[in-house]
This record gives C-alpha cells, sequence and structure tokens, in this order.
C-alpha cells in the first residue's frame, strides 16, 4: 500500500500538527507500507531529513511572507505526485484545498485536531481563512480522523458531519527516546511549554500566581513560544514578578530537561484538541497541573491536578496544593508514567493503517 503524505504543515517549524504527522510517517513506515512524499522545502524540526529537499530553507532567517513562499513551492510539489498518481490513499496534513480542482479519485483522509479557530474566532484574523479550508475538504475526505473524543464531539456539533465518518486515534508524546541536554534552570519552576497567546491563557495564568510565586520563592520558565511581547513584559513587570518569570528558546533535548527538572508542568490553555505535551511531561516524571476543559481530562486521567482555567482562585488553589509539603508528588508521577505508557505512536500507526486498508 502507498500512503502520499503532502508537505504542507511542514512550512511550519515547531508545532504539535507536524510533530504527529513526523511522528505517524515514521511509525507508519515501519508496516508493509510504502511513504509517497513530494519534495519538500522545510526547517520543520521533526521531518527526518530525508525527505527535506532543502535541509534549512532560509534557516533562522525571518521576514515577511516567508510561510507563504513555502507553502506555494511546496503545494506545486504536491500537485505534481497527484498529477501522476502513484499511491492508494492521500492523507493531507493540513486543510488547504489546493487539491481539490485536481478530481482525486483516490481515497482521501483528514485529520482534524481541534475546533479552535471556529469556538475562539475572536483569537483569529479575519482574513484566516482555515475555517473555510477546512469545511471544504472535510466534505470532499472519505474518512476523517480526530485526535480525541472531544475533539469528534466539537466536529460533529458544529459541522454537522456524520459521526459515522469519524474515527477518533489518539496521539502520543514524542521524548522517550530523546536524550537529556542539561541547560541553565532557575532552582524551582513551574514549566509552560510553546504559545503564550490568546486562547494558550498565559497571561490569566500568571495573573493569578504572582503572589504565590513571590510567597513561595518559585518560577515560571517558558520553554518556547518566543521572546517576551512588550505587552507581556509590562504586564510582568506590573506583577512585579520580572524576577520570577523566564523565557528561552529550546530543542528536543533541552525541553527533556526542562520537564525533568521541573517542579510541576503547568497547561492553563483554554481549549486543546489533545495536548502533547501532557504525555511528554507524564513520561519525564513531571507532574502535571492543567485546566479541566476540552480533551485534557481524556487524555491526563487521575493523572492531573485540575482547575478552572478562568477562574482564578481555582488556579492559586491548584498551584498552591501541589507546592505544599504534603503534596504525594510520587503518587502522581507514578500515574503519570502509567497513562503515559499507554499512548505510543505505534499504536497510532496501527490504528491509522486499519483505517487506511478500510478504504482500498
Amino acid at each position: 500500500m502507498k500512503i502520499f503524505y503532502d508537505n504542507q504543515v511542514f512550512s511550519q517549524k515547531y508545532g504539535g500538527v507536524s510533530k504527529y504527522f513526523a511522528e505517524l510517517i515514521k511509525a507508519i513506515g515501519r508496516f508493509d507500507v510504502e511513504i509517497v512524499f513530494s519534495k519538500t522545502l522545510s526547517e520543520n524540526a521533526y521531518l527526518p531529513d530525508k525527505f527535506k529537499t532543502s535541509v534549512g530553507f532560509f534557516s533562522n532567517i525571518k521576514f515577511k511572507g516567508k510561510r507563504s513562499l513555502l507553502n506555494f513551492v511546496n503545494n506545486q510539489f504536491s500537485k505534481g505526485i497527484l498529477r501522476k498518481g502513484g499511491y492508494d490513499i492521500f492523507h493531507p496534513t493540513y486543510y488547504s484545498p489546493y487539491f481539490l480542482s485536481k478530481n482525486i479519485r483516490k481515497p482521501i483522509v483528514i485529520t482534524v485536531f481541534d475546533m479552535i479557530h471556529e469556538l475562539f474566532p475572536a483569537y483569529f484574523s479575519s482574513f484566516d481563512k482555515t475555517v473555510e479550508y477546512k469545511n471544504k475538504v472535510l466534505r470532499r475526505a472519505d474518512k476523517i480522523i480526530a485526535i480525541s473524543e472531544s475533539t469528534k464531539k466539537d466536529l460533529c456539533r458544529l459541522t454537522n458531519i456524520r459521526p459515522e465518518k469519524i474515527s477518533v486515534i489518539y496521539l502520543a508524546g514524542s521524548l522517550s527516546e530523546i536524550f537529556s541536554k542539561k541547560i541553565t534552570v532557575p532552582n524551582r519552576y513551574l514549566l509552560f511549554v510553546g504559545q503564550r497567546k490568546g486562547y494558550k491563557n498565559f497571561t490569566f495564568f500568571i495573573q493569578s500566581i504572582s503572589p504565590l510565586l513571590k510567597e513561595k520563592k518559585i518560577s515560571i520558565l517558558c520553554a518556547g513560544g518566543g521572546n517576551f511581547s512588550v505587552d507581556e513584559r509590562k504586564i510582568i513587570s506590573d506583577l512585579g514578578i520580572q524576577d520570577y518569570v523566564f523565557q528561552r528558546e529550546v530543542n528536543s533535548g533541552e525541553l527533556k530537561y526542562c520537564y525533568q527538572k521541573a517542579t510541576a508542568f503547568v497547561f492553563p490553555s483554554l481549549y486543546e484538541g489533545f495536548g502533547i505535551p501532557v504525555l511528554e511531561a507524564f513520561s519525564c516524571g513531571c507532574p502535571v497541573i492543567l485546566s479541566n476543559s476540552s480533551s485534557f481530562p481524556e487524555v491526563a486521567g487521575d493523572a492531573g491536578i485540575y482547575f478552572e482555567p478562568q477562574n482564578k482562585e481555582s488556579i492559586f488553589e491548584a498551584i498552591s496544593t501541589i507546592l505544599n509539603e504534603n503534596f504525594d508528588k510520587e503518587y502522581f508521577i507514578n500515574k503519570g508514567y502509567a497513562i503515559s505508557n499507554s499512548f505510543t505512536w505505534d499504536k497510532t500507526a496501527r490504528q491509522t493503517l486499519e483505517i487506511y486498508k478500510k478504504l482500498t
């Protein structure tokens, strides 16, 4: 069986969606499957170099329109594969409808990661076409994969797509095989990973616990997500916690070290389709404190310590709990290991392969 994955998502350097496809491609390639992959200009951190035409396309150089340029060029490569055929299943890596005019006669599988654009439109530009494009490709898809029951429920409710067209296949963590790389970190800290804007709820979170940081002498380390913006720096300064909140960019090995040394990993997001960092933290023996919304209880189960993400008192109490000297850290670490071990990319690949087989 030949599976064609296009390259549209690999114009991003980091991100959960490209991590999912990179891990899926690696895992499913270990079965009796041939991966069809077009030429790709990319500096993605997860995609194996053998799939890249240019390793480090304008690496470390940022300019307006860079991602649009990558998308345009990579789409031309993918269109070439679509014209030639030579594959059995087409699994686009995101929602661009560039292929809809190609009269594709082979089955198409689409993975839906979340319904964030539909649920939180105020956080996105009025020019953002994600919702429009997603609806177009979902109508054409022969099968849809949702990455959690929460995502499937939202997808059915917001699009009226039949539930039987959608299969839930969970993701997994990606740090178990990565070597930890030591870096300088604060003495005691809560770890926040990735983007901080909008529904990620970072500002509300630090406002909720700023007195606790100073009282307990504990820091917040933000791994990734870019430098603090002018607005973020002002908020941090106004709260008087500039000596307690830090940001640094990290690679996978450094991120693993950050999890391993953290007092806890915090995930205050208002909504996530799955939340790979939850499993990353669990696999590193790091307790997890997170929102009780969307897919989080489904993924973290009874290993998570939950709070209401829009309730300052709830957040304060949850963080206070793990900082209490009577907190049973080992209990939650062991629970986390058990949950992390139950999610594997091998399982993701096997279940995805079953869907492919049913369509051919």
